[in-house]
């Protein structure tokens, strides 16, 4: 019987001292150790979520609630898996075509990347917060709001699985207009090349075209009156200006309308970007080198470089877009081989680049026009039912020179509505030539330019 006392008074003696020792000792210690991991995660990479991950192995016990971090942290790096396994896919950009099968593995890719991230904000959300400071709490605010942006945005991609597979089933063309904003056009810039997307049961094959080679095929006919104002470049609408209507929709639409009338696949969506894209990509990948023409060409540079070497025809008067496809298969080829520095994306505002419409979209498909109108590129003009009159700008360049990268304009506009209901419009117009003496040169690169291609460089 006193053994059993004896017993007993051990049993709670040693739970006491047990709990106290659990209570003021090492739920503390777990407690720093959890927020001096959590104050470690400044990066986001596969090493340094490795790296945590070993630290919370060794420091912190596997149940809960730090077994919510250990999730969290075995979800991270099984996004990153998922992201090297699609860098690893062949996409070769020189063959002009991709095996269709690699675009069903990117997805089922992206269906583990939604899993992850699915699991990644639930255990997020299960840390407690006694185990947290202020600022972490806050912190957390932050990553799971940024959690539920890309999940969104997974789950948008992975609706374009549904429509490629219909696609590829009806062998169908997607039209990309390569635009170029030195010569401003109502949707972008002219359009001087663009890339077709054929869609097959097996591949997707691609070209790139030159677009006076489908433009000098549209009949008289099918071309379209131009605004009195267009007339000192030409008195028709043809499929060279087809963007001209500032609504991306109807220019989009156009396009089709002319391929239907040279008896050419029409593309059922039609896709513009402009030279901004290119700009920021190559701010990820670095300079492409043209070493044919001894050319390094940058973010800053690549436009007024691709210009030169196509104004100056220096690939041959029936190659003159040759450097412009040859930039273009190097690029691809850097970013097919993932040669790019993931990190810089975390500084680009997108938000502002996708409302200064530097990419726009249209697909006769109602469920991707939704997703393009969801996005906000759909680039469709909303006049309000009210609006009776509105103000209109567009730029026509004689000669298809490129010179507006080097002009600022500036408009300033005013309406006075007097007493008797009558408006007066004031509009003010300043252009500004920018160009500084031997800018051209300079960002060129022209010391390392040789004589042979220097001495292709006119004052025109």
């Amino acid at each position: 019987m006193k053994m059993k006392i004896l017993l007993g008074i051990f049993l709670v003696l040693g739970t006491y001292f047990g709990a106290n020792f659990f209570l003021n000792t090492k739920i503390p210690q777990w407690k720093n150790d959890t927020i001096e991991i959590l104050e470690s995660l400044d990066e986001i990479s596969l090493d340094r979520v490795r790296l945590l991950q070993e630290n919370a192995d060794s420091k912190l016990p596997s149940f809960y609630p730090f077994s919510c971090l250990h999730r969290t942290f075995e979800e991270v790096e099984n996004i990153f898996l998922s992201l090297e396994a699609i860098k690893k896919m062949e996409f070769p950009v020189s063959e002009k075509r991709v095996e269709i099968s690699n675009i069903w593995e990117t997805f089922e890719s992206l269906k583990s990347i939604k899993n992850s991230l699915h699991s990644a904000e639930k255990n997020i959300k299960n840390v407690p917060s006694f185990l947290l400071s202020n600022p972490q709490k806050e912190q957390r605010k932050a990553v799971l709001a940024q959690l539920y942006f890309l999940e969104d945005l997974v789950d948008d991609v992975l609706k374009f699985e549904n429509i490629f597979r219909e696609f590829a089933r009806k062998n169908e063309r997607i039209l990309i207009l390569l635009q170029n904003q030195n010569e401003p056009r109502s949707s972008g810039g002219f359009v001087g090349s663009f890339i077709v997307l054929d869609f097959e049961s097996e591949t997707v094959n691609w070209d790139f075209l030159d677009v006076y080679a489908f433009d000098r095929k549209v009949p008289l006919e099918a071309q379209l009156d131009a605004p009195e104002f267009f007339h000192t470049l030409s008195s028709k609408i043809s499929l060279r200006d087809a963007n001209f209507w500032p609504d991306f929709s109807v220019s989009a639409q156009k396009y089709q309308h002319f391929f239907e009338s040279i008896q050419a696949k029409s593309p059922s969506t039609v896709l513009a970007v402009n030279l901004n894209l290119v700009s920021e990509l190559l701010k990820l990948t670095g300079p492409v080198e043209m070493e044919k023409w001894s050319l390094a060409l940058n973010d800053k540079n690549f436009d007024l470089g691709l210009q030169f070497l196509v104004e100056s025809k220096i690939a041959g008067r029936f190659a003159v877009k040759k450097p412009l496809e040859i930039f273009m298969q190097i690029f691809g080829a850097k970013i097919a081989r993932g040669e790019f520095d993931i990190q810089r994306l975390k500084s680009f505002d997108w938000r502002d680049f996708i409302k200064q419409k530097n990419i726009l979209a249209y697909s006769s498909h109602r469920s991707l026009q939704k997703l393009f109108e969801k996005w906000k590129i759909d680039g469709k003009m909303r006049q309000k039912n009210d609006v009776d009159n509105f103000l209109y700008f567009d730029f026509v360049s004689v000669g298809a020179n490129k010179s507006e990268k080097f002009m600022w304009t500036k408009f300033w506009h005013d309406s006075e509505i007097r007493k008797d209901g009558r408006v007066r419009n004031s509009l003010s117009i300043k252009r500004t030539h920018a160009l500084k003496p031997a800018e051209i040169q300079k960002t060129l690169q022209w010391n390392r330019l040789p004589q042979n291609v220097q001495e292709l460089m006119t004052d025109d």
